[in-house]
């Protein structure tokens, strides 16, 4: 059932001829022309730097984006969060957005601070807490819906998302994140189980876990054991974010389909934010790691730090936040 609070644009429900990616542009396009704040964070999109930063085996973009300090600077103590009105709430969305219902319990809504062009985040229609067990199976449907160009991806509560208490997934174009474009260099398979691949991934101090396959059940099931590994080898998050009831391991995901296939690319974390960024005055780098950041599009909202960041900073960086090897082979150990 539709709420006036929705303000509907089109329903997708996948029985349609149209693709979900097309009315997603049409949907951007409509909103660019009645949203002021959306054609402004486009705007300002357009006027970012970027460049090219290479340390050994781990190379990213790193992007100047002044507007995602609303994102990077975000308070997610349980105590901010539960004071500060839900923006992805239909009630406390701005009057212009409007929002594809998505298979009946999400919204495809335009994201006002985007990071790339063509971005867009997948809420659903209830307050319910970020949790990745609740939206697996989304997650990888979300991804087939928006192939070919499209990655979807998931930020945990602990590690990126800067609203932790709304369940929601973001999408963006695949060409948009390094780590989804590299060859399969620094791939070890490690375990083939139901006609699904793991695989470790070790790009110097950055690590990550790819699972393949062509089942989703499988994918949901495989990855499930993994979350169930990890949360007996990370360090726990959940002390602090106890009153918002989560218990899922630090973590950030993507996933893509294609060829009949899908990828889920998944980066196990140990922190959420590196020691710099608790740092104070010249030491500071303003810079928390979501899914974006750690598949290799590291977002700067300060140019200082933009144009400071330097080879041995970013492995400092990765380092602080990334799960180590011998952490990596223990989870796959325990699957």
């Amino acid at each position: 059932m539709e709420s006036a609070g929705d303000r509907i644009y089109a329903l997708f429900d996948g029985r349609k001829k149209a693709s979900l990616s097309a009315l997603s542009l049409a949907l951007l396009a409509s909103q660019k022309m009645v949203w002021p704040q959306l054609q402004a964070g486009y705007d300002a999109l357009d006027s970012r730097l970027e460049r090219r930063l290479d340390a050994g085996e781990l190379a990213v973009v790193l992007q100047c984006n002044p507007q995602r300090i609303v994102s990077t600077g975000a308070d997610i103590d349980p105590g901010a969060i539960q004071a500060r009105p839900c923006f992805l709430c239909p009630a406390n969305r701005p009057a212009a957005q409007q929002a594809i219902v998505y298979h009946r319990p999400f919204l495809v809504l335009c994201n006002p601070f985007p990071i790339v062009p063509r971005h867009f985040t997948v809420a659903h229609r209830e307050h319910r807490p970020q949790s990745l067990h609740s939206v697996l199976p989304t997650f990888l449907q979300l991804a087939r819906d928006f192939h070919p160009d499209y990655a979807v991806l998931y930020n945990g509560p602990q590690s990126g998302a800067s609203a932790p208490d709304h369940l929601h997934l973001q999408v963006l174009p695949t060409a948009a994140i390094p780590a989804l474009n590299e060859g399969r260099g620094n791939l070890i398979k490690v375990i083939e189980i139901d006609g699904i691949s793991l695989f470790k991934k070790i790009d110097g101090v950055r690590t990550a876990l790819l699972v393949e396959g062509t089942e989703a059940k499988n994918i949901v099931a495989l990855i499930r054991k993994l979350i169930r590994a990890m949360q007996s080898v990370q360090p726990s998050p959940t002390e602090r974010l106890a009153s918002l009831q989560q218990v899922e391991p630090m973590l950030n995901l993507f996933c893509l389909y294609g060829e009949g296939r899908w990828r889920v690319m998944l980066f196990p974390r140990r922190r959420h934010r590196p020691d710099a960024y608790y740092k104070s005055g010249a030491d500071q780098l303003l810079v928390s790691p979501g899914a974006v950041d750690m598949g290799g599009l590291l977002v700067l909202p300060r140019q200082v730090d933009y144009d400071r960041l330097d080879a041995a900073l970013l492995m400092k960086i990765f380092q602080d936040v990334s799960l180590d090897e011998t952490s990596i082979d223990k989870i796959v150990a325990a699957v």
